[in-house]
């Protein structure tokens, strides 16, 4: 004889309706326990030997398929905050490191100030014809070369007067 849902008790029933539920909880429960282990930190005597054979120049720790940039081993730019070894173009060979990194400050500074200046220009406007276009790209085509010169040129004499003439 079959039994029908109405003649089973209901013990029976719910825990044959909670079954789905613990399995989800279950399951959720284990997916979170695995993601945990990719930030456990990985013995340093458990290591596998590479198949590769071993390279005198030692590799740098940020990109391990290149070679570690020289002014690592530089006493006066090693050591400065957030430094990993970073170089993939190789520039801290032709510049010094510490004009690069403040050029770098400096340029994410100038971006910030120019997403600034984006978003401000959609509200607030220069008074005059000209300047009333809100695309940003129409809008400096419209000034003409003389306002670009004029831009250009004060930013020249700004990293002239920086950098006492061309001396980095």
């Amino acid at each position: 004889p079959v039994k029908s849902e109405a003649t089973e008790p209901t013990s029976t029933r719910k825990t044959r309706e909670a079954t789905p539920t613990m399995f989800a909880k279950c399951l959720a429960l284990a997916m979170a326990l695995t993601s945990v282990t990719a930030f456990a930190p990985v013995k340093s005597g458990s290591r596998v030997a590479s198949r590769t054979a071993p390279m005198m120049a030692e590799m740098s720790p940020s990109v391990p398929f290149m070679l570690m940039p020289k002014y690592v081993k530089d006493k006066d730019a090693a050591g400065m905050v957030g430094d990993v070894g970073f170089d993939p173009l190789g520039l801290a060979e032709f510049f010094d490191i510490k004009f690069l990194r403040e050029a770098e400050l400096k340029h994410g500074r100038v971006a910030m100030l120019a997403i600034v200046g984006i978003i401000t220009q959609e509200f607030f406007h220069i008074p005059g014809e000209l300047y009333q276009d809100p695309n940003p790209l129409t809008a400096a085509a419209k000034v003409g070369p003389q306002v670009w010169g004029q831009i250009i040129l004060f930013g020249g004499f700004v990293e002239a007067g920086i950098y006492g003439g061309g001396n980095m």
